[in-house]
């Protein structure tokens, strides 16, 4: 909701909408981590058997393959619209970074570039929050590119996905480092044991 207040009034400024809109939707629903997303190219998505897939290369030089659900989709066809380019991509797309760095230019966004539009997107978010939820902005106000990772697994946990599919998806190596998202399953084992077992 906040992204959508944005300004939009002239090219350059639209262009920054649509760019952030897509970084968050980009780094939620795919749990990437940022050197990731920095390092890929609109080539990396692949379509197999109907299915569209994000190909990166993560920590330790690791290859994985992530889903990409429908609304991640729309969210890249959005964006490349945006950009003046054809809705969905293509193999020969080697040079097209996912991330632009600047109005009119092919260059890929930096490392610094990108965990600085989260930051300010969410300090101006805090800002707006301090007067009515105070608690609330001082959440927002600690978000970093890896808590969007942190709260894509949470939220794939959450929705149901099996843990496993989870630590794939992840590109977790143990799946210990996993199983920390199933804070939310304990809560709700606490509440049930908490109202329901008792002399």
């Amino acid at each position: 909701e906040f992204i959508e207040t944005l300004p939009q009034d002239n090219a350059k400024s639209k262009f920054e909408y649509e760019r952030t809109k897509w970084i968050f939707s980009l780094l939620y629903l795919t749990g990437c981590r940022r050197s990731e997303v920095i390092n890929a190219r609109m080539s990396d998505f692949v379509s197999k058997r109907s299915q569209w897939w994000l190909k990166v290369v993560g920590k330790g030089n690791k290859y994985g393959e992530i889903p990409v659900p429908n609304e991640l989709l729309s969210a890249l066809i959005r964006y490349r619209k945006s950009l003046g380019l054809a809705e969905y991509p293509n193999p020969l797309e080697t040079e097209l970074p996912l991330i632009y760095s600047k109005y009119g230019k092919l260059k890929p966004i930096s490392d610094s570039m990108l965990y600085k539009i989260i930051k300010n997107t969410c300090n101006n978010l805090a800002d707006e929050l301090k007067a009515n939820d105070p608690a609330s902005a001082f959440v927002i106000a600690r978000v970093s590119t890896h808590w969007m990772r942190h709260t894509s697994a949470t939220h794939q946990v959450d929705a149901g996905i099996e843990i496993r599919i989870v630590q794939q998806i992840l590109r977790h190596k143990s799946i210990d480092t996993t199983m920390r998202y199933q804070h939310v399953d304990q809560d709700r084992q606490h509440d049930e044991m908490s109202a329901k077992f008792m002399i």
